[in-house]
């Protein structure tokens, strides 16, 4: 299991690559391999140049997002504000990219990677992906090897 868009911080598809032919040197024959992965649509459509600002009981946050759609790139710079004892807040700052990849390519490093995709889903609903999906869950399963 991979969750938590983990594979979207990797930055290239030979990354990606390789972390599914490692997946399947690992995986017992017809195992399966469940990972996510948040979508296009999400980065370039709903993220894309927004700021997210709020304001919470144990802290604020203000999360600035650029997409870079020739890359495929989510930057976002991530500034949190924690209360302290003294009633001043701590501000901690993070800077994060994410790697936007479209289904398909990754259907087509699954299938190269030796394992069958057994199925995409709308995250958290158990539906087919679509077009306004933004996380995928995929369902792949280990192919080829012999059992011992």
């Amino acid at each position: 299991v991979c969750a938590l868009d983990s594979l979207n911080h990797l930055d290239s598809f030979s990354d990606v690559k390789t972390v599914f032919q490692q997946v399947f040197d690992v995986t017992e024959p017809g195992g399966v391999f469940l990972f996510d992965m948040n979508t296009v649509h999400k980065y370039r459509d709903l993220m894309g140049d927004t700021t997210i600002a709020e304001n919470r009981d144990e802290g604020s946050f203000i999360w600035d997002n650029s997409y870079d759609e020739e890359e495929g790139l989510n930057y976002y710079e991530l500034a949190v504000f924690l209360p302290r004892e003294d009633g001043l807040y701590e501000k901690a700052e993070e800077e994060h990219c994410q790697k936007a990849y479209p289904q398909e390519e990754i259907e087509t490093l699954i299938r190269e990677a030796g394992m069958d995709l057994l199925a995409v889903y709308d995250a958290y609903t158990m539906k087919p992906a679509t077009e306004e999906s933004e996380r995928l869950f995929f369902v792949a399963r280990e192919k080829g090897k012999k059992k011992q």
